[in-house]
């Protein structure tokens, strides 16, 4: 049932990746935050859906997906870097 719940997840993370590619063309998108623990199990279906629906323009195939490297934390440094920034 987890592994449904997860696959169904990545099927919706794909259909809204795929609607940011085609507007924005971005050459990687980084994907973060506790769901991605799931790896492979959200990926696969979130890459497959991607490319079944960007197909046609083929930007799907160009976009590097990737895991954030900063795991949980990236949103909180990314926040604290913006607030840094900003107070100089």
């Amino acid at each position: 049932m987890a592994q449904e719940i997860l696959t169904t997840a990545g099927y919706y993370l794909g259909i809204g990746l795929a609607n940011l590619i085609n507007l924005f063309s971005p050459e990687k998108i980084i994907l973060g935050g506790g769901v991605m623990k799931a790896g492979d199990l959200i990926l696969e279906s979130t890459k497959g859906t991607l490319l079944d629906i960007t197909k046609a323009s083929s930007l799907g195939s160009s976009v590097e997906i990737c895991e954030a490297a900063l795991g949980d934390e990236s949103g909180v440094i990314g926040a604290l870097m913006i607030a840094r920034a900003n107070d100089r």
